[in-house]
């Protein structure tokens, strides 16, 4: 992973593998029925032992609000099991504030 430019997008619970040093994975990302194998960066979450966290880099911030759809489910799998899934709706209205915050800090081009 190129760490010099990058936007993550993290999960992070129980069902996750807490680790004492960062680790890159190879996990299943599976939304709306579509699988894909991806990398993704395996650390501890904060001060909870028992909690890790997966951080998916997603290239640019554009890259990221291009990818949300109004509803979507996810699910993403490491050596076999389900450690994270979800759903959610009114995806694009989260989207639209999401890019709105990016462009006021100056992380997507002003409209």
């Amino acid at each position: 992973m190129d760490t010099d430019d990058f936007t993550f997008l993290g999960f992070f619970g129980a069902s996750i593998p807490s680790v004492k040093q960062p680790r890159t994975i190879n996990m299943e990302l599976i939304q709306s029925g579509e699988t894909q194998r991806v990398r993704a960066l395996n650390i501890h979450f904060g001060s909870i032992k028992s909690m890790g966290m997966v951080l998916f880099n997603v290239h640019t911030p554009s890259n990221l609000i291009g990818a949300i759809e109004d509803k979507q489910d996810f699910e993403i799998r490491f050596n076999g099991g389900t450690i994270a899934q979800g759903a959610w709706h009114s995806g694009l209205k989260a989207r639209d504030e999401l890019a709105s915050c990016l462009r006021s800090q100056g992380y997507l081009a002003r409209k």
